[in-house]
C-alpha cells in the first residue's frame, strides 16, 4: 500500500516506519525538519506543518491510507484537534478512506466498559489538556464518513517488542504498559488487516 505516516520522526513514528517498510509498503511522511528527521532514504518527505491543509495536499492524493503517530507537546497542545479536521477535509476531497492514529487510554468513549482502576484513571486524566486534545480529535472522526480507528494505548517504553499485544474495543487489557515496538506493530497490523473499523480498541502488552 500507499501510506502516509504523520508523527514519523517521533519515537513511536521511527518504528512503525521500520515495521511499514519491513512488509514492503511505499511511505510518504510529513516533517517539518527534513535534516533532523532522521527517516530512511526510501521514505518520501513532504516538508511542513502537518495542520496545513496545503501540506496535506502534497501528501495524501493517491494514498491508501494515513497512520498516525503524532503525540501533542509543549508547544502543540492541541495538534491532535488541530489536525483532525483537516486531514479528514483532505482525505475527503481525494477519497482516501482509511485513518489509523494513536490516541491515549485516559479517553473514554461511548460503550466503554473499563475496568475500576482505568475508571478512576480516566476521571483523574479527563481535564488534562493532552486528554481533551483527544477527546476533541475523537468527535472528528467519529461519522466522519472515514474508516478510521484510533488506537489508544498505556504508558508507553522503549523496550523490544514481544509480538504480544492485549487488545478489546471497549474493555480494559491488564496491564498498564506497552512497548512502542509492539505498539508500531499493532498499528500496522490495524491498518493491513482492516481491524476495529470506526472503533477506538485499549491495547496493553500481553
Amino acid at each position: 500500500m500507499r501510506i502516509v505516516v504523520l508523527g514519523a520522526a517521533g519515537r513511536t513514528g521511527r518504528v512503525t516506519v521500520a515495521e511499514l517498510l519491513r512488509r514492503g509498503h511505499e511511505l510518504v511522511a510529513v516533517v517539518r525538519d527534513p535534516e533532523r528527521a532522521g527517516l530512511p532514504g526510501e521514505v518520501t518527505l513532504v516538508v511542513g506543518d502537518v495542520r496545513s491543509a496545503e501540506v496535506l495536499e502534497q501528501a495524501v492524493p493517491g494514498a491508501d491510507a494515513v497512520v498516525s503517530a503524532l503525540g501533542p507537546g509543549p508547544d502543540a497542545p492541541r495538534l491532535h484537534g488541530e489536525v483532525a479536521p483537516v486531514l479528514r477535509a483532505v482525505m475527503a476531497k481525494h477519497n482516501v478512506r482509511r485513518y489509523v492514529g494513536v490516541s491515549g487510554a485516559g479517553l473514554t468513549v461511548p460503550g466503554d466498559r473499563k475496568s475500576v482502576r482505568d475508571r478512576v484513571f480516566s476521571a483523574l486524566m479527563s481535564r488534562l489538556p493532552m486528554v481533551l486534545d483527544k477527546a476533541a480529535e475523537y468527535q472528528v472522526w467519529a461519522g466522519s464518513g472515514i474508516r478510521w480507528t484510533l488506537v489508544r494505548p498505556p504508558r508507553l517504553n522503549d523496550e523490544p517488542a514481544e509480538g504480544r499485544v492485549e487488545h478489546h474495543a471497549h474493555a480494559s487489557p491488564r496491564r498498564t504498559a506497552l512497548s512502542r515496538a509492539d505498539l508500531a506493530l499493532f498499528l500496522v497490523d490495524v491498518t493491513e488487516d482492516d481491524l476495529y473499523l470506526e472503533q477506538a480498541p485499549l491495547v496493553a502488552a500481553r
